[in-house]
């Protein structure tokens, strides 16, 4: 891919700094053949924006879920273990402490 690569000192073709860069061929569509300057940090910035569109590239939307095959049963609501009964005549009168120790003896 890269046959050529000259170093020189010059403005980055990305970022603009002045320093030492390195020449890389590029082919311009036409079949025009021209250098890129790219300075060291650029350079090292390539393959993070390379990864970043491979990412993107192999990113696929979410699958949506299956719908289940049968329906579930709800859960039957239970009364909690030590809430009041809401109705006395299904349960009985609520008794307190003192009754409950006076029905045990």
């Amino acid at each position: 891919m890269l046959e050529r690569i000259t170093i020189g000192r010059d403005h980055c073709g990305f970022c603009g700094n002045w320093g030492l860069v390195a020449y890389l061929d590029a082919v311009i569509p036409p079949g025009r053949k021209v250098d890129v300057a790219i300075c060291e940090r650029c350079a090292r910035a390539v393959p993070k924006a390379a990864e970043l569109l491979k990412t993107i590239r192999a990113a696929k939307s979410p699958k949506a879920k299956k719908p289940p095959s049968k329906a579930r049963k709800s859960r039957p609501a239970h009364p909690s273990a030590n809430a009041d009964p809401s109705d006395e005549s299904e349960h009985g009168p609520v008794l307190g402490d003192r009754e409950l120790a006076e029905r045990e003896l």
